[in-house]
């Protein structure tokens, strides 16, 4: 493109002659080009504008999902943090029940051992009472098994006294007799 004012030629995507610097477009092509390097410009800066945009939705869409997580995260800790202490204190309850429990068990044990030791004394004594009442009925056996023979032995002598008595009074009546 050839400048108006000097005439240098200068090449045609240029603007302003390299050699005077007066711009190279008349001025009916001076709007068009303005308008059209003002549109351009308007276009690279709304590029700008949208790409600007756009990396802070993606920006702030992470954060918001970060920040979310996070609240998340630290309302699940909450929650186990919660649950942690309920099964602990369901625990400690439990605990407690079961060591009651086991006093109680040992309690009712070393009743039922004392009780056991009392019947096993009263055994004891009962059994030795059976012994000695055993050994009673034996001397007393042996007593009336004494006192048998002897009446046994007395009888025969009674027997033999009145059999012999009667021999007598037999032989008295025969003599008498005779």
């Amino acid at each position: 493109m050839k400048c108006p004012q000097c005439g240098h030629e200068n090449n045609e995507k240029r603007r302003y002659c390299e050699e005077c610097g007066e711009y190279l477009f008349p001025e009916e092509e001076y709007d068009k080009t303005t308008q059209i390097h003002h549109v351009e410009t308007v276009v690279k800066s709304d590029k700008k504008k949208v790409l600007k945009r756009f990396f802070t939705a993606i920006i702030l869409t992470f954060v918001l999902t970060a920040g979310f997580f996070i609240y998340e995260m630290y309302g699940l800790q909450k929650t186990h943090e919660q649950e942690i202490k309920t099964l602990e204190k369901e625990k400690k309850e439990l605990q407690d029940k079961i060591d009651t429990q086991k006093n109680k068990n040992n309690e009712t044990q070393l009743d039922k051992d004392e009780e056991i030791l009392e019947l096993t004394k009263e055994t004891k004594e009962q059994a030795e009472k059976i012994s000695d009442l055993e050994e009673q009925i034996a001397q007393l056996e042996e007593q009336l098994n004494g006192m048998d023979e002897q009446s046994s032995d007395e009888g025969t002598q009674t027997k033999k006294n009145e059999s012999s008595g009667e021999n007598t009074s037999t032989k008295k009546k025969t003599n008498e007799e005779n």
